[in-house]
This record gives C-alpha cells, structure tokens and sequence, in this order.
C-alpha cells in the first residue's frame, strides 16, 4: 500500500547511501544501517577488521540486504543501489530539508 502522496513531477535527488563506520560491534552497526535503509538507497559498513567468524557471518547478512561492507582497506560486498522509489523520495526530502541549517566545521 503506498501512503505517499506526491505530486508526479517530483522525483528523489540522485542517490543516497548510509555510511556507518564502527571500531567493533558490527552486530549494533548492522542493526543500525538496516534503520537507515528505510529512507536510502543502500548503505555501507566501514570497519578497521573483523575475526574471520565475524566476517563470514556480517558477509552473508551485508549479501542479503544488498548493502557494501568495507573492511581494513578492501570492499568485501560493494552496495546495490534498491531503494524504492517512495523511500527515496522520503530521504531526499529530508536530505534538501537539512541544508539551510549546514554549517561547516571551522576546520574546513
């Protein structure tokens, strides 16, 4: 059932993509991009290492989903670009929503 209402001409800017990266606890960051997917396009796990169980196992859940898994300097799974059109539309709206209150670190 699609509970968006939307005018036809208005369409998503481009593609979105959550990033979350995490020192460990890949369960928690899983958990976590799979929140996120609700309103992007795919997400992406950035880690320094995994155990070699560890991995197996965030391997196959990361395949499933169809998100990207980086870990150490290497792609493990790349992302599949698959959100719904509705979701996508949801997150650009949100994305546009939040630039007029950007402000640069003063780093920059």
């Amino acid at each position: 059932m699609n509970t968006f209402l939307r005018h036809p001409a208005m369409a998503p800017v481009g593609r979105l993509f959550a990033v979350e990266a995490k020192m460990r606890d890949w369960k928690r960051a899983l958990k976590q991009v799979r929140r996120y997917s609700l309103w992007t396009d795919s997400y992406v796990i950035v880690m320094p290492g995994l155990a070699a169980a560890a991995r197996e196992s965030l391997v196959a859940e990361v395949q499933l989903d169809g998100g990207g898994l980086y870990v150490g300097s290497e792609w493990l799974v790349r992302p599949r670009a698959r959100g719904a059109f509705e979701h996508r539309l949801l997150g650009s709206e949100h994305f546009v929503n939040a630039l007029p209150y950007y402000q640069p670190s003063a780093r920059a």
